[in-house]
């Protein structure tokens, strides 16, 4: 009779010999146990079709099976897109980002007239509005981005923001159904070793998942000495090319973080932003007034719960009875916990119709009405003229053709004004403004609204895509406006 590290057990088929077996009862208790085990219904003398049983024990198996993490992808799956493009961009910077771009892609463009889908990596629907959030550096290659979700429902996408010293970016798309936007959690009370998965959409592929544990907490990396992130959740679950751009999520279903492929070079070691980093920085990534042009005359305190930090004089807010100190419960028909709801709620305002929202005010809860005005800009071409040193155009469909652009993507330079910023960084006629600070210029008024909200003097980046040839380069510089 054989050893193990449980002591001793009884062969299947013991050796042959004259004596009794020593355990005559063991056979009687091998089948008390099997009939134990069988799954209900399948005994002598059960009325329950085999079939049927052994459809009852596969889904008893399957639900004994079903762990958090596999809850919490099934909760997520909807939420987390793939991004392409048909068109791949050389990047030239002055970011620190050359070769991380080519170590990152590694892709080749694509021969001339050939339209091929390149993934660029993943992406996370944060409103139902269409509002999807991923890594500045996925689209940042991209002439066109197209969304992809995972019933492979495919949407053209609009770059509306974007921020490479937090490696994040805000994508808008025209939803024809309902969108399931991800649960967004909290990152300041992570652990050191509470479990974490990562979701990701890669193109032509079923969705992936990897697991792993939060390793470390406030990494800084440095991307060719030039380019630092800071407060990085630093976890051992694989973070790749595929997956960056998508949720790293607890097992509660929260999004605590943004994965980011930062570093490729070191195995078993992938990297997020904190969710609560993206929190701070989406108010002026949106920037929804603005960009929206509404004015609402609010501003709000950062975090939870969402308390009005100050309200303008002879502002529709004003007019509405909204003071400071209010905590906004409600706002646009959405419930309001903190300062990132209240912002994506402004996503659905519009200028001269009225919108409901309840506060809470010493006393008790208010319901007021606010009716937002229409902002006003300045003269779009004349602020462009003046602070940045060009002479622009929102780009007609015809011209996005002729380039290989199925959206319009920013403005085209007509004329370069001498001796202003646009110059001394070497702007041609041409050209196509793609991004001014951190927000993306679609047409001359948004253009105009942007560069109207950034400081004289101020020193900002700029990107714009230049044709050579028949390859369109992308160039990241910075510019000092005027």
């Amino acid at each position: 009779m054989p050893a193990t590290p449980f002591g001793r057990i009884m062969l299947s088929h013991p050796p042959t010999s004259s004596r009794r077996p020593q355990w005559p009862w063991s056979a009687r208790l091998l089948g008390v146990i099997v009939v134990t085990c069988l799954p209900p219904g399948v005994c002598a003398g059960s009325d329950a079709a085999p079939e049927t049983a052994t459809a009852e024990a596969a889904e008893a198996r399957r639900a004994a099976r079903r762990s958090p993490v596999v809850e919490v992808f099934e909760g997520s799956r909807n939420a987390v897109v793939n991004i392409s493009t048909t068109r791949v961009l050389k990047v030239r910077s002055l970011f620190g980002f050359d070769a991380f771009f080519d170590d990152l892609f590694d892709i080749p463009d694509p021969r001339p007239g050939a339209r091929r889908h390149h993934s660029l990596g993943s992406g996370v629907v944060m409103h139902d509005a269409g509002y999807i959030i991923t890594n500045a550096h996925v689209v940042a290659r991209a002439a066109t981005c197209e969304v992809i979700f995972a019933n492979e429902d495919r949407y053209e996408a609009r770059i509306i923001a974007s921020d490479h010293q937090i490696d994040v970016a805000i994508l808008k798309i025209t939803p024809q159904d309902d969108l399931t936007p991800i649960r967004l959690g909290r990152s300041d009370d992570l652990m050191i070793g509470e479990t974490v998965i990562a979701i990701g959409n890669a193109l032509g592929h079923q969705q992936s998942v990897t697991t792993g544990v939060i390793s470390a907490l406030n990494r800084t990396l440095a991307i060719d000495g030039d380019v630092s992130f800071r407060k990085l959740i630093q976890t051992d679950a694989g973070i790749n090319p595929i997956n960056s751009g998508g949720p790293l999520l607890n097992v509660l279903g929260e999004m605590i973080g943004l994965s980011t492929s930062i570093r490729i070079d070191a195995p078993d070691i992938g990297f997020a932003v904190p969710i609560d980093e993206v929190h701070a920085a989406l108010p002026g990534l949106l920037d929804v007034e603005r960009m929206q042009g509404i004015l609402i005359g609010a501003t709000v305190e950062p975090g939870a719960p969402c308390i009005v930090a100050e309200v303008a004089e002879d502002t529709p807010a004003a007019e509405a009875g909204l003071m400071a100190g209010d905590e906004i419960v409600r706002f646009n028909g959405r419930k309001i916990t903190d300062h990132v709801d209240y912002h994506l709620a402004l996503v659905g305002c519009l200028a001269t119709r009225p919108t409901d929202m309840q506060v809470v005010r010493t006393g008790g809860a208010l319901k007021l009405t606010l009716t937002p005005e229409v902002l006003d800009p300045s003269e779009a071409s004349d602020l462009l003229a003046d602070r940045v040193g060009v002479q622009a155009a929102s780009m007609d469909a015809r011209l996005a053709r002729m380039m290989g652009f199925t959206m319009l993507p920013g403005l085209v330079v007509n004329q370069i004004e001498p001796h202003g910023p646009a110059e001394a960084i070497h702007m041609k006629a041409g050209d196509v403004i793609i991004q001014i600070g951190r927000h993306c210029p679609y047409d001359l008024e948004r253009g105009g609204r942007i560069v109207e909200s950034l400081a004289p003097g101020a020193r900002v980046p700029i990107g714009f895509l230049r044709t050579i040839g028949e390859r369109i380069e992308r160039r990241n510089l910075m510019i000092e406006l005027r």
